[in-house]
């Protein structure tokens, strides 16, 4: 920057020479009068200097140049007063950390999209009651009538809890999994690390012995043996062939599963059963959320109707996928997110009180730099300068807090009540952004005021306290009584 500035330097002052010589040139009339030339040539030009000045205040380059040596200035400035910045930079810190290890959680639990194709058109579907209970688990048959009779579903499938014990290789071990109705990983556009997902065959009673593993499954209780792939397990006491390790990255939210296996539905078993099953569904392209509400309520008018013993007094409730997983947590999220927030505008004014006290004692050299001609925006970008410098040293000990507090609330949620989509927290390329945005922010939030405040002291007053260093009470009433709204922006 300082070399491209002396070539512009350089190129100026031959233009305004080879300007002079020529307008010399044309006044001359002979040997004897060139100086007489010169010197009319120079009057007529004005000041050089002033014009220097003008000129390069008019380069698009300037504001760039200004703004780097004020932060060198203001660099030196905060070294020659390492106390006042390390407290200033701890407080930044703090709240910056803070909020950005809240963001992180609100970021993967509330706002990053589902890890699912087109995640907007995936759907949860839930049989509601008049007497209160808005989103309630589906009966089995209900279920099939649905899928058969709605046309604003690509696919629909069940799924419900279920717990397993796997025997014959030691020690029986409980493992916690789902039964799924096959288009289940078709849905949510899943494909298989290794092998296959289920086939429509597998819903019938007694073609349901099949399993699939989920990646972390497969690799800490069969090492990642890829001679897994047509095993017979035994299930319960029931034989049962794997046929797919699922992608690393997989996990369904909101649920706790090891592995998979397919649920027969039959109608003559399901007629008996009661409500149970939870279902997900994928909307057809174009098909907005209210028009497959509309098409399943007229479905379930028709089964109150075919089937009142069950079906009266029960419609459908569609809803997002997004919004029933986060249902519980997005308020309380939020309300957290607001605190943290106001921790970060308490450490501002904090910091902005040490400002404005230690801008107190710089009152002289405010008024010293204003009398040789410094107009108010350029003192008040010299002060903000400071201001951002603290506050990306305040970005970069937050980074280094909210990752350390992240880690710790993390550790501190109970593995039986985990956040919903938990497995997705971290501190990302969008946190990281967030994290500077407000570390800007906070820049101009405790920095501006007291700028505002010193950046036109009365230059009589200031100039004449010599150089006795101000009290800090009495520069701020001095500040204070100061302040006059009547400036003008040079």
């Amino acid at each position: 920057m300082r070399w491209g500035r002396r070539d512009r330097e350089d190129d100026l002052e031959r233009e305004l020479r080879a300007h002079l010589d020529l307008e010399a040139e044309e006044r001359g009339d002979g040997p004897d009068s060139h100086e007489a030339a010169r010197y009319a040539a120079r009057r007529a030009f004005g000041n050089v200097t002033v014009v220097r000045e003008a000129i390069h205040e008019m380069s698009r380059w300037t504001v760039v140049e200004q703004f780097e040596q004020d932060l060198r200035y203001g660099a030196r400035l905060l070294s020659r007063s390492p106390a006042f910045s390390i407290v200033a930079v701890l407080t930044l810190a703090l709240g910056i950390g803070a909020n950005t290890a809240i963001f992180s959680v609100v970021n993967a639990v509330l706002l990053r999209p589902l890890p699912f194709p087109e995640p907007n058109r995936l759907v949860r579907i839930f049989e509601s009651s008049s007497k209160g209970n808005q989103r309630n688990v589906v009966n089995p048959l209900n279920f099939l009538n649905w899928r058969e009779r709605t046309r604003s579903f690509q696919q629909m499938a069940a799924m419900h809890g279920w717990t397993s014990n796997i025997t014959g290789g030691g020690e029986p071990l409980a493992v916690d999994g789902m039964r799924v109705s096959p288009e289940f990983f078709s849905i949510l556009g899943v494909s298989p690390f290794m092998g296959r997902g289920f086939i429509p065959e597998e819903e019938i009673q007694g073609r349901d012995n099949s399993v699939i593993f989920s990646f972390a499954f497969w690799q800490s209780h069969y090492g990642g043996d890829r001679n897994i792939l047509g095993r017979k397990i035994m299930l319960n006491g029931n034989p049962t062939n794997v046929v797919g390790i699922l992608p690393p990255d997989f996990h369904f939210p909101g649920w706790k599963a090891d592995l998979y296996v397919p649920m027969p539905l039959e109608r003559g078993e399901a007629r008996r059963e009661g409500r149970y099953l939870s279902t997900i569904a994928r909307l057809k392209p174009g098909v907005s959320l209210a028009q497959a509400q509309q098409d399943l309520a007229a479905v379930a008018k028709q089964l109150s109707q075919e089937w009142p013993e069950m079906d009266k007094d029960w419609s459908t409730a569609t809803v997002p996928f997004l919004d029933d997983v986060t249902e519980n947590v997005r308020l309380p999220l939020l309300v957290l997110l607001a605190s943290v927030g106001l921790v970060l505008l308490i450490a501002c004014a904090n910091v902005a009180n040490l400002l404005l006290m230690r801008a107190g004692g710089r009152l002289r050299e405010i008024a010293l730099r204003a009398a040789l001609g410094a107009g108010r925006r350029r003192i008040l970008q010299q002060l903000l300068s400071e201001s951002l410098l603290l506050a990306l040293a305040g970005w970069a000990g937050g980074l280094a807090v909210g990752y350390g507090g992240l880690k710790a609330l993390l550790a501190l949620i109970p593995e039986s009540v985990p956040l919903p989509r938990m497995e997705s927290i971290r501190m990302d390329s969008g946190v990281l952004l967030f994290a500077f945005g407000i570390s800007l922010a906070t820049a101009i939030l405790f920095g501006l005021v007291p700028a505002i405040q010193v950046s036109r002291p009365q230059l009589q007053s200031a100039l004449l306290q010599g150089s006795q260093r101000t009290g800090v009470g009495g520069s701020r009433v001095f500040v204070r009584r100061s302040w006059s709204p009547r400036w003008r922006w040079r």
